[in-house]
């Protein structure tokens, strides 16, 4: 734990009670009531699995400056641990019904599942990239304006190339080539 996990908890928790609340909306609020699913107690259930997987892959700080890599495995990682987090926060029916319906995908299933709209299904890899662009952007950037709140300098980088925000960073992940 460093010193930026008390405020990287909270830039997760809130992006994540955002987040619940826009699909929530999407999708409506029925199907979420019988997965156990809220925006009041889930995103504390998966904070403590993000986090860490976030603190130890995607940041690099050196004095006041610190580096997020956006980088395909590094974002892989932390997707992979939300999503371990949020299906072990599901009710006992909500994860017989996401295993049976094939639900709990995993970033290489996803990967593979995307790709494979994009040929098949156009719409559906339009909804599928977008949403996976909007939970990684409204995370990662809720952490890299808290940062910056906190007088960080934060560079978004993907090791070879800086980029002038997260957005910017999400077009040029390998997974939407």
């Amino acid at each position: 734990m460093s010193e930026l996990t008390p405020l990287l908890n909270e830039s997760v928790e809130k992006a994540a009670k955002k987040l619940l609340v826009h699909f929530k909306e999407q999708y409506g609020a029925m199907i979420f009531i019988p997965l156990g699913v809220s925006e009041d107690t889930t995103p504390a259930k998966v904070v403590p699995s993000i986090v860490p997987a976030f603190e130890q892959t995607m940041l690099a700080v050196q004095w006041d400056t610190i580096a997020i890599y956006m980088q395909d495995d590094r974002v892989w990682y932390v997707f992979d641990s939300f999503m371990n987090a949020f299906f072990d926060s599901l009710n006992f029916i909500a994860k017989t019904a996401m295993n049976a319906l094939g639900l709990k995908m995993m970033w290489a299933d996803f990967k593979v599942s995307l790709a494979k709209r994009k040929t098949e299904n156009p719409e559906g890899y339009t909804r599928w990239k977008n949403n996976l662009s909007l939970v990684i952007q409204w995370v990662f950037e809720e952490i890299a304006n808290d940062l910056k709140a906190q007088g960080k300098n934060v560079i978004i980088t993907n090791g070879t190339e800086n980029f002038n925000s997260i957005s910017e960073s999400i077009e040029k992940l390998e997974i939407f080539a």
